[in-house]
């Protein structure tokens, strides 16, 4: 009873100063977008031009970080941060704290100028702390408030992969996750004391860990009790929308034009309603550990000062933009509602021409792509063409006779039990040993040499051709160019690699031959990148990215795509192939999209929530 009495209390408050909360996020909204992104894009892109580079990988990011320039960027990057946690969060902190004292409401102009006045205690050691735990331990545990650049933060999947699919590693993460965890929660009143207790980093960080400890029962009741009946609340709604939506779809005439352009504006209403409930989230977060932070500091030794401290700000004088865009609220609906008829019309009578896979996309098997197979094997290479591929990744590494074979890993230790690098042994040590070491089924099963992979596809399939590891360099390029153009093959293989040198020497000595970038990371246009193709990792996919890889002339694949949420998300991309290590799945979900009816996509619309236009360049 008593949580409810809390919970109760909690949203009482924050309506109060709803309008309030509402106008700051969109005022600090607008000026991020408008005013410090663009400003710290445009920076950027200066710093990397003086420096040399256009655009920067994964693979170069070290290396430049230690130049001036790229000191200069980490130094941009500190100040950005640094504003947007004083804009953002401060600014909201000192909301919440005017709102609970039923202070009057004030310019954010002027909430925005006392924050930033802090600016120089945050050259403090806990400042780095602050970052680290606003970039890494909040995004990957849930336990706190971050900024909105955070919120999207999750290890890439080629990386968590390879965590799951190790007991060890595995393990670790969880106990490195739990360790997250409990540290993320005792920091939950840094920012309080940072921004009321007027405090710098460090300081701050140790009295949330102290506040924290002598509160620790009745902060997790009421944090993780708010937590759920929010959830119950959310969930409740939800079902009873999808319920609506259900009873619509199963009523209307989809297959008609007018039926799927009512559904639309519906789809739209729900997309504007999620967008509108987490521009609340974040101020209802705040708020509620606002006024936690209060109700600790009147019982905890130390604090107490600050159980009615806030912040003097001067009143609001005039109105401001946001003040006058609220009160057209009547008339900004009005239009928001004629638009999304609008927009809804032509999505409606299109719906097929942008909700389907294009034809043009192609499918590629990483390290053969068939599951059950030894990956790099003749097997994998010939069942994964049976089974549709388009193209097939392979990687290549030179022994120690220069002959060349396929391997990924710097050993044969995962694949054949055996701890020697390709470069230690000749073609024919390798060719004894047996790919079968972990996949009984196909005992006997041997290394295959680049000559051999390229046979088995021949005339059937393309060849995306990786030079991998230590042995990499101009002369695998050299070597493994006049093989495929002996072999009549070079105009259906791609030459890929992660040393972007070893791009820039292709195109530079082979220009007839298809080279592509494999990158997980990059800060600077990637339409830029001298390659044909640019493989990128799906979480570096972004719609952005993907806009100036194609507005380059460039051609996009993403890698690596498993799971079938992954795979209908870019499919429904503009993107040139996708790489996956399941063929058979991906040709399945490319094929039970084209069968859909137009009431399951519909359906899978509102499910899903949102979706890829690409024919309209366009994000919903």
């Amino acid at each position: 009873m008593k949580l409810f009495k809390h919970y109760y209390n909690v949203v009482k408050v924050f309506l109060r100063g709803g309008s309030h909360f509402i106008k700051y996020q969109i005022f600090t909204k607008m000026l991020e977008g408008a005013l410090l992104l663009p400003f710290f894009y445009w920076a950027v892109q200066r710093l990397l031009i003086f420096g040399g580079f256009k655009v920067i990988s994964n693979g170069d990011i070290l290396s430049f970080i230690r130049t001036p320039y790229g000191a200069g960027i980490l130094l941009l990057g500190f100040v950005f941060l640094s504003l947007a946690i004083l804009v953002e969060i401060a600014g909201t902190i000192t909301i919440s704290s005017l709102v609970i004292h039923k202070g009057p409401e004030v310019s954010f102009y002027e909430i925005i100028k006392t924050n930033i006045k802090k600016m120089p205690k945050f050259l403090d050691i806990g400042t780095v702390i602050l970052l680290l735990y606003l970039a890494v331990f909040i995004p990957l545990t849930g336990a706190g408030i971050t900024l909105n650049f955070f919120q999207n933060i999750r290890i890439p999947k080629f990386i968590s992969s390879e965590i799951f699919a190790n007991p060890k590693y595995l393990a670790l993460y969880v106990l490195l996750l739990l360790l997250m965890v409990g540290f993320s929660i005792f920091l939950l009143f840094t920012f309080h004391f940072l921004v009321i207790g007027d405090e710098r980093p460090f300081q701050s960080i140790k009295h949330s860990f102290r506040m924290v400890k002598e509160n620790f029962s009745d902060l997790m009741k009421y944090f993780i009790g708010t937590a759920l009946i929010n959830i119950f609340l959310i969930s409740v709604i939800v079902v009873c929308w999808l319920f609506f939506i259900l009873y619509i779809i199963e009523n209307v005439q989809i297959q008609g034009a007018m039926g799927r352009i009512a559904l639309i504006v519906l789809w739209f209403i729900q997309i504007l309603g999620i967008q509108f409930a987490s521009i609340l989230f974040f101020p209802f977060e705040v708020h509620h550990l606002t006024m936690l932070f209060y109700q600790f500091a009147e019982r905890t030794p130390g604090f107490y000062h600050l159980a009615e401290k806030r912040a003097k700000l001067i009143p609001k004088t005039r109105e401001h933009f946001v003040d006058h865009l609220f009160d057209r609220k009547r008339m900004i609906i009005i239009v928001g509602v004629l638009g999304i008829f609008l927009a809804a019309i032509p999505i409606g009578i299109f719906f097929r021409e942008l909700f389907y896979p294009q034809a043009a996309v192609k499918v590629i098997g990483h390290r053969g792509g068939v599951i059950g197979i030894p990956e790099n094997s003749i097997s994998a290479i010939t069942e994964a063409v049976k089974q549709g591929a388009d193209a097939v990744e392979i990687d290549v590494q030179r022994t120690k006779d220069g002959e060349y074979i396929l391997n990924h890993d710097n050993t044969f230790s995962r694949m054949a039990g055996v701890r020697k690098t390709s470069q230690e042994m000749t073609v024919k040590e390798i060719k004894e040993l047996d790919l079968g070491y972990q996949y009984p089924k196909f005992k006997g099963e041997r290394v295959a040499t680049l000559e051999e992979a390229i046979d088995s596809v021949k005339g059937k399939a393309g060849l995306y051709i990786e030079l991998k590891g230590s042995t990499a360099d101009k002369q695998m390029v050299d070597d493994v160019v006049k093989m495929v153009k002996e072999k009549g093959v070079k105009d259906s293989i791609v030459l890929m690699t992660l040393d972007y040198n070893l791009i820039k020497y292709i195109e530079e000595k082979y220009s007839e031959i298809e080279s592509g970038f494999v990158y997980f990371f990059a800060v600077g246009d990637p339409g830029n990148f001298a390659a044909d193709q640019l493989l990128l990792e799906e979480d570096a996919a972004t719609r952005d990215a993907l806009d100036k890889i194609l507005g380059a002339g460039k051609k996009p694949i993403v890698w690596t795509v498993n799971d079938e949420e992954s795979m209908d998300k870019f499919l429904g991309e503009e993107v040139h192939g996708i790489v996956s290590d399941n063929v058979e799945s991906l040709e399945g979900r490319i094929q039970a999209i084209n069968e859909k009816s137009d009431q399951d996509i519909i359906l899978n619309l509102f499910l899903k929530g949102s979706f890829t236009l690409p024919f309209l360049n366009l994000r919903l």
